[in-house]
């Protein structure tokens, strides 16, 4: 039923295509015009390509949610100064161990599978999940769950100290 139920959100998602093409189709063949028929089966290959991908690419990610269940990501795509002290500051706070993303130049990356589009589907899935703005997320259930929003580490690249203390109490917190 699951399956059912996936293939027929790919479709939709790609139904602007299928529309597309079924009208230039109907406009062709009602016009005798084969170019226009041709482009819409053109837009109806598309539709298809794209219903196959997607649907592929969300069992990727539902297979690596599942493998990954009870994991916790560190995700802290911010500037890179501010990477640095978090690197060399705040991961050693973590107990155990933990998936992190992060900016790589324009590109965000980490330690997580080279699934394509996997960070962009982590942050569509869930909208508390955002560049610049630090959080400790748990896959629990094969969905993802921000546990703990650290936007005070946006600030630690300034004069002001964090207090680590209190920051080690809501890594910990959030770890459980």
């Amino acid at each position: 039923m699951k399956i059912i139920k996936d293939l027929y959100k790919a479709i939709i998602d790609s139904y602007p295509l299928w529309l597309i093409g079924s009208i230039l189709i109907g406009w062709g063949t009602y016009a005798n015009g084969w170019i226009r028929i041709g482009i819409g089966g053109l837009f109806i290959y598309l539709g298809i390509t794209t219903a196959i991908n997607d649907y592929q690419l969300d069992r990727q990610i539902e297979k690596w949610l599942r493998k990954n269940e009870g994991k916790l990501i560190f995700f802290y795509a911010t500037k890179k100064k501010i990477q640095e002290k978090i690197k060399s500051e705040i991961l050693p706070l973590f107990e155990t161990n933990v998936l992190q993303a992060y900016y790589d130049g324009p590109r965000i990356v980490g330690d997580l599978e080279k699934i394509n589009y996997l960070l962009k589907r982590i942050m569509a899935f869930n909208p508390k999940i955002k560049p610049h703005n630090p959080s400790i997320i748990k896959i629990k259930k094969g969905k993802l769950v921000v546990k703990d929003e650290l936007k005070l580490l946006m600030e630690i690249q300034t004069e002001k100290e964090i207090d680590k203390q209190e920051l080690r109490l809501r890594i910990r917190k959030a770890c459980v």
